[in-house]
């Protein structure tokens, strides 16, 4: 199927059980869409702003990003993006 048409997401957890669900559910590849292409847009803009983004941040936007973890990780945000952009996270 041509881009934007389908969405398909999978999981293997660590026992090796997969699960996956595959959707032309306009809604679902909507959302999907919108969130790859912020996600790309913010990791530009991070990359861009280093290690400056501290100062670019006000101190709410920063309170705001430390309070949104990593599910996986339990660092915020912000934190959690730099090491993903740095490689550090795979």
């Amino acid at each position: 199927m041509p881009d934007g048409e389908e969405v398909l997401a999978g999981e293997i957890a660590a026992n090796g059980d997969a699960l996956a669900v595959r959707t032309r559910q306009r809604l679902m590849v909507d959302l999907a869409a919108w969130y790859i292409g912020h996600t790309i847009v913010l990791a530009a803009v991070l990359t861009d702003l280093g290690e400056r983004s501290d100062g670019a941040l006000s101190p709410q936007t920063r309170a705001i990003l430390g309070q949104l973890r990593s599910a996986e990780h339990g660092e915020g945000w912000l934190e959690y993006m730099r090491q993903v952009l740095d490689g550090d996270i795979g």
